[in-house]
């Protein structure tokens, strides 16, 4: 993958985004003359931190191949765009390789496992895989011991296991890497659990992930990846998980809710109050499909909005845009049961491994391991 450059969102972020919204729809024409003081650097710096480099190229290139076509953007930064989505291609394409040779290895030795975000959204929602990026694949395993089977699978693959926080509610995920050709490193997700999240992963558990999957072809083979209902609330619940790194309006996040809602049937619809629902997932929905409509005038019915706002009103999920990370903190905490569970979650969560937080933090001096240890509180409990 490209190297990105230093982001720093100016005062005219959002209507930068606002216009860059209206390139990726169908018609680009909207989107009308270049914001003021845009400038090409700053603009490439957008898209790649907004993760729609190579599918801004895309949709402007299609728009280019329509009869009078009139798109106000330079030819430079069009051929920037277009020199950045080959490296892309280019990467994806190596990547891809090794994913699919995993899924052979994972499907050989009858791991029961899931295809998770974007890696699955590639395949399954946009029309070429390489226009969904990321920066790793994830994937969720049946139980904690499936996924230390597939641990002896990849180490014996070449793979490093990467220092992650360990214990009975937390360290419910852990990634890992390997160089591939031309440098490319490839990062591994690999899940027990949905999310680190007490909240989410006591409301969706593996047996109903895989209940409410779907199979998808991935080169020759086939992996099991969740159906457009189930990703969608994923992808609502991923958005919320990044609130306090002011991410969660990350416009390619919104644009894999946008495409996931136009899978949805109008029984998938109905589905989806009901779960909202029974899991105390309305305002969370509410908030990731209102924004998505708002900013990609998504095909979603404003009746549906309006049963999750009256839904949302006797609901109190933490995990939504606007709660801070005291807030989050304490409701994980409170999800479990007795004090007993409650201080070991604190003690999992806030005193790590050193060599989790001495990798985290690229601590160097060992001798400031302590501050780095007060850093993470704030960082955990405090910092919005």
């Amino acid at each position: 993958m490209p190297k990105k450059k230093p982001f720093e969102p100016s005062l005219q972020f959002d209507s930068y985004r606002r216009w860059l919204s209206l390139l990726l729809q169908a018609d680009t024409s909207k989107a009308g003359s270049i914001p003021a003081g845009l400038d090409c650097n700053q603009f490439i710096q957008l898209c790649e931190h907004e993760g729609i480099t190579p599918l801004l190229s895309h949709q402007i290139s299609q728009q280019l191949s329509q009869p009078n076509t009139n798109i106000q953007i330079p030819d430079a930064w069009q051929n920037e765009l277009s020199t950045l989505s080959k490296q892309y291609v280019a990467t994806q394409l190596i990547k891809q390789r090794e994913i699919h040779k995993l899924i052979t290895a994972f499907n050989q030795n009858g791991l029961d496992y899931i295809l998770l975000k974007g890696e699955a959204l590639s395949i399954s929602c946009y029309p070429q895989a390489y226009l969904r990026t990321r920066c790793d694949t994830d994937f969720i395993f049946k139980d904690k011991q499936e996924a230390e089977n597939a641990w002896t699978l990849l180490q014996a693959q070449g793979y490093a296991r990467l220092p992650t926080m360990e214990g009975e509610f937390v360290g419910y995920q852990f990634p890992c890497q390997k160089t591939l050709a031309m440098g490319v490193v490839n990062t591994l997700d690999i899940h027990h659990k949905i999310t680190n999240a007490q909240w989410f992963t006591q409301q969706l558990e593996y047996p109903e992930l895989k209940d409410n999957s779907v199979t998808i072809e991935y080169g020759n083979q086939h992996t099991l990846a969740l159906s457009p209902l189930y990703a969608l609330i994923h992808a609502c619940i991923h958005r919320t998980t990044n609130v306090s790194n002011q991410m969660e309006n990350r416009l390619i996040w919104l644009y894999d809710i946008h495409l996931l809602s136009q899978k949805l049937t109008a029984t998938d619809w109905e589905k989806l109050l009901l779960i909202a629902k029974e899991k105390d997932f309305s305002q969370l929905l509410l908030q990731g499909l209102t924004i998505t409509k708002k900013t990609f005038n998504s095909p979603i019915q404003e009746e549906t909005l309006a049963a999750l706002q009256q839904q949302a009103k006797n609901q109190s999920t933490p995990h939504t845009a606007g709660s801070r990370r005291l807030t989050s903190y304490y409701n994980n905490v409170m999800r479990l049961e007795g004090g007993k569970q409650r201080w070991q979650y604190i003690r999992e969560t806030l005193f790590p491994p050193a060599a989790y937080v001495a990798e985290k933090y690229h601590v160097k001096n060992n001798a400031l391991i302590l501050w780095y240890y007060v850093k993470r509180i704030i960082d955990v409990v405090i910092k919005r």
